[in-house]
Formats: structure tokens, sequence, C-alpha cells
């Protein structure tokens, strides 16, 4: 495997070759950074995530981008990876629905944008950043709520339906994490 390029006491980092998944799939591309991150300490059942970058200019053989904040110049996409896929950069990974988190966002140039997503890794892998839905708050704290649909007051928010014996049903809300509570890796 290869060295990751970006490393922490809680997880690692490695570039998708964007470039050779997009000469393969034989199509124009808007993406200007795509991430592969470990960060098993985030969830229970999968390990890896992809953070992913494009710009929203209008670019050949693709559709017009949709702008849902105005004025917005990217678009970034995070999403939990099958966790049994075997890392091979130089593929798209099979990712799990819905999206973690999807957000527009206003950044000066290419290079601003990349380097907000990047922060956001380092953030991850040293554990102080989790990609679990649970901390969608701290992402919209970021990145704005764009994309949210419904109130991002509860983006995040958990609701678990119990169903007894007797047909009655109890509904649990587990109120998503607010920014004053950190992860726990």
């Amino acid at each position: 495997m290869k060295t990751p390029d970006i490393e922490g006491p809680h997880g690692q980092a490695w570039k998708f070759d964007m470039e050779k998944i997009a000469k393969k799939r034989n199509k124009p591309h808007a993406g200007l950074a795509d991430w592969c991150i470990k960060a098993s300490w985030a969830h229970p059942f999968w390990h890896s995530y992809s953070l992913s970058l494009i710009h929203l200019r209008p670019v050949s053989g693709l559709p017009v981008p949709i702008i849902h904040l105005p004025g917005a110049t990217h678009e970034m996409f995070l999403f939990a990876l099958d966790p049994t896929w075997e890392m091979k950069l130089d593929e798209r990974p099979p990712i799990l629905n819905p999206v973690n988190f999807v957000a527009q966002f206003i950044e000066r140039d290419d290079k601003s944008a990349i380097k907000r997503i990047e922060q956001s890794v380092i953030e991850i892998v040293h554990g102080e950043l989790s990609p679990d839905t649970d901390f969608m708050q701290h992402w919209i704290h970021r990145y704005g709520a764009s994309n949210v649909k419904g109130d991002p007051a509860k983006a995040g928010e958990t609701i678990v339906k119990i169903e007894h014996k007797d047909g009655s049903t109890t509904e649990l809300v587990i109120d998503p994490a607010s920014l004053d509570k950190k992860p726990k890796p």
C-alpha cells in the first residue's frame, strides 16, 4: 500500500489519482481534490471516507452545475466508503448512501478551496473532526448549510423508532453533536 499523503495519530489519508480515474471513465470532470481517509475511530461499522472537491464552473461535456448558494464557486462531498472495498487509489470507490455531507461554498480560487479541504483532512486524521453524520453541525460550521434539506439546526439528528409488542411505539431522538462536543477518537 502507498504511504499516506497525510498521517495523524488517529488516521491516514491518501489522494486519489483523479487523472487516472477520469482517463478510465473517459469523461470530463470538475474535480480538484479527492481524498481517501481512513478514520476507523469515527464509526463502528465502516472505517474509510471519501472527501471530494469540485469547482462549479461550466465544463464542456458535463451538465451545467446547479447552484444552491448564490455565488458558490466550489462544492464538497463527504461519503462513507464500503468497508469491503480494497483501497485502490486509481478507481472510484464504492460509496455508502446517503451522502454524509454536501455543501457549496465560496473561495477566491481553486488553490484556496483545495487548502480548505486539506485542512479538514488533517483535522480528521488528528481526531479533531469526525466524518460521521452525528457531527454534521461541525461540517456546517466549516462549509455552510447550502445543501442541507430541512432545518439545518437539526442536521445530524438521529431518530430511532421502537415498535413494542403491544403495538405502541417509542421515539428516541438523539440530538446532533453540538459544536461544543468534540469527537472521541
